[in-house]
This record gives C-alpha cells, structure tokens and sequence, in this order.
C-alpha cells in the first residue's frame, strides 16, 4: 500500500526574519536559512500532499533576553 501525505515542522525565529539583533548574527543566518529552506521544500513536495511549515516563536522574557534589551523599543520587537 503507497502512503501520501505528511507533514514536515521546524522551529525557526523571528531573530534573522523580522528582526536584527546585535551579536546574533550566526543565530540569524541560520533561522532565516531555515525559513527558507521551508519555503523552498513547501513548493517541492506540495505534489506530494506534504505540507511543510516553520514556527517563528516570539521572545522569551528572560534574564539572558534582558542582556539584549529591556527597553520598550525592545520589548515590542
């Protein structure tokens, strides 16, 4: 019997997608590639009824995140 379908998800950032971040720029290179790479495989494998997906989840109010901003101008990234 020949199985269709499927689904494919991975976990970027809105880090490298929506927002630059000082001393980050390995984190954002590589969600941002990921983004892409999502992007690039939703359209390959969509014949093949496999959805493929990326979450961006926001920030997390942290001690190490307040290292990067509290302001909030930062906040409201």
């Amino acid at each position: 019997m020949e199985e269709k379908g499927g689904s494919l998800i991975f976990t970027a950032s809105f880090v490298g997608c929506k927002v630059g971040m000082s001393q980050m720029a390995s984190y954002s290179v590589s969600k941002a590639g990921l983004v892409g790479l999502t992007k690039s495989l939703a359209i390959e494998y969509a014949t093949k009824a496999i959805r493929v997906n990326a979450l961006l989840p926001g920030g997390t109010d942290t001690p190490m995140a307040k290292e990067f901003g509290d302001s909030p101008e930062a906040i409201d990234l």
